[in-house]
């Protein structure tokens, strides 16, 4: 069905393509008088629609009660560009800034959800630097290479056996290792899993692995 004539004075800040959008809004009954109400009032609309951010600002009269995905429907019709980011106040306002915000890292925070029996794992992006983050935690513990708790160890052909050495000493004696890459070690990573599983009973409590792999 072809979308009544837009207005003269909705026309100088509307496009076709835009009516169109909100024409179809109009099947559902919290628009049904969107067009009606968008021709008695056309500056207050065309005040909303330039504004930089409209998501931030209810739309005129009673669509300032929509409900917040109503307001992003809208925000689809009129102005899509802004629909990410009516999205994102959707989804704060109706299920919490913690599926928004991504909390900043922190290795205290994680090390005290760890256990010897549970391997912590990083993916590697540009610019990583795991050894870099577990820093301070290494100094808090006291752990380094010189004194033989915090073994580092770059996965590679060959290395199988100084993994396996290091596993077993720090599970018996504590500290940490650290294997990196692993994702060059794909055959070897079953051994690993068992190796791993022996830490379920009697590992050491200052035991912890922590592994980094190119993500799949």
């Amino acid at each position: 069905m072809n979308p009544p004539t837009m207005n003269v004075e909705l026309g100088t800040f509307l496009s076709e393509q835009v009516w169109q959008s909100i024409c179809g809004l109009v099947d559902v009954a919290a628009f049904a008088k969107l067009t009606a109400d968008m021709e008695a009032s056309p500056k207050l609309w065309d005040e909303w629609m330039k504004l930089e951010a409209p998501e931030v600002k209810d739309p005129p009269g009673d669509y300032a009660n929509l409900t917040t995905f109503q307001k992003v429907c809208l925000l689809r019709a009129m102005r899509p560009d802004r629909v990410t980011a009516g999205l994102r106040n959707m989804i704060h306002k109706d299920f919490g800034k913690m599926f928004i915000d991504e909390e900043a890292f922190n290795i205290f925070s994680i090390y005290r959800e760890s256990a010897p029996q549970t391997a912590m794992f990083f993916y590697l992006f540009a610019g990583a630097d795991i050894v870099g983050d577990i820093d301070p935690l290494l100094k808090k513990k006291g752990f380094s290479i010189d004194n033989g708790q915090f073994v580092n160890i770059s996965m590679g052909q060959g290395q199988e056996p100084v993994a396996e050495e290091a596993l077993d000493r720090c599970m018996k004696e504590g500290g940490w290792v650290f294997l990196q890459n692993i994702h060059l070690m794909s055959m070897w990573v079953k051994a690993l899993e068992r190796k791993l599983e022996q830490s379920q009973e009697g590992a050491h409590p200052d035991f912890r692995c922590f592994l980094s792999s190119e993500p799949p």
